[in-house]
């Protein structure tokens, strides 16, 4: 008897370990007629937060522009998400720049769009800046996603009315009115072509992550824009992000374009090296320029729409 029963745990065991990876879906529900889905966005910690539904619990997530998989931070929240763990990821051995695990078959939704079985990242938060780790602890901040929504779904931001609209298609986005700019991509994050004056004589057309996780201003690499130069009274200091620490220099850039938006003495993180492996890149444009507009993002027609 007692024999019976070790073998029927182990079968039982084994059969939790093998738990499969069952196929990703995301999808805009089928009993919804609706083109259109008006959320909340929520400023107040800094990031953009949306609500996302998982385990009948409400999670604030950042959404971010510059986020190619979905992270998820463990803590008392998260710890009641259902998932299949994968591989483990360990940034040192090139496998992956963020440290932590795969983890499969999670549902959750957004609005209308349903995730089921989707994967993501479960991170290891000791493995960020600690300036990080610890802010998002202290907030209460349960993951990140971007790419994941964006990919087939058209976002709004109206950051002075803190509400955003998500679409079912493009083909209920509003373009009537705004500055429209080409959106090209990179490991699933999106680029933004823009216009600098590089000195008396030049302007320069310069390539920038749209990157709405950044709660910077404006950050550039002077190595890689013709005639431009760290400004002589930019101060020293360091920068962190998800991916760790860096040195910059912190000064003003006098004069920017953004389609037909000028934008001038915009404070600026320059950095004297170029930490980026993807080329033709010169920087990138945070939130705190961009939540001064109101943002139409279209990743299926590859474009985004700026309106003052």
């Amino acid at each position: 008897m007692t024999r019976i029963i070790v073998i029927g745990l182990l079968i039982i065991y084994l059969s939790g370990c093998n738990e499969k990876i069952k196929e990703e879906r995301i999808y805009w529900f089928k009993n919804e007629t609706e083109l259109t889905n008006e959320f909340e966005i929520d400023l107040s910690k800094g990031f953009i937060l949306i609500p996302i539904i998982a385990e009948k619990d409400t999670l604030q997530f950042i959404f971010d522009t510059g986020v190619n998989q979905i992270l998820i931070f463990p803590n008392e929240q998260t710890n009641k998400l259902k998932y299949v763990q994968g591989e483990q990821l360990n940034s040192k051995e090139g496998v992956h720049n963020i440290d932590g695990r795969f983890i499969h078959n999670l549902n959750f939704h957004f609005e209308s769009i349903r995730f089921e079985n989707a994967s993501a990242i479960l991170t290891d938060m000791q493995r960020f800046p600690r300036e990080f780790s610890s802010y998002i602890d202290q907030m209460g901040i349960d993951g990140m996603i971007g790419y994941d929504i964006l990919n087939d779904f058209p976002i709004q931001l109206n950051f002075e009315l803190g509400k955003g609209i998500v679409y079912k298609n493009s083909k209920a986005v509003d373009t009537k009115s705004g500055n429209t700019l080409a959106l090209s991509f990179h490991d699933n994050k999106p680029y933004i072509n823009c216009k600098i004056k590089a000195n008396e004589n030049s302007i320069e057309t310069i390539k920038l992550q749209f990157d709405l996780g950044n709660l910077g201003t404006l950050e550039l690499i002077p190595s890689t824009i013709t005639g431009f130069d760290i400004p002589e009274n930019a101060e020293k200091k360091e920068g962190y992000g998800i991916s760790g620490k860096y040195e910059i220099f912190t000064g003003i850039t006098e004069n920017f374009l953004l389609g037909d938006i000028e934008i001038d003495s915009i404070p600026t993180a320059f950095l004297p090296n170029n930490i980026y492996t993807e080329s033709g890149r010169n920087g990138k444009i945070g939130l705190e320029v961009m939540k001064k507009f109101n943002l139409t993002i279209d990743y299926p027609n590859g474009r985004l729409i700026i309106k003052e």
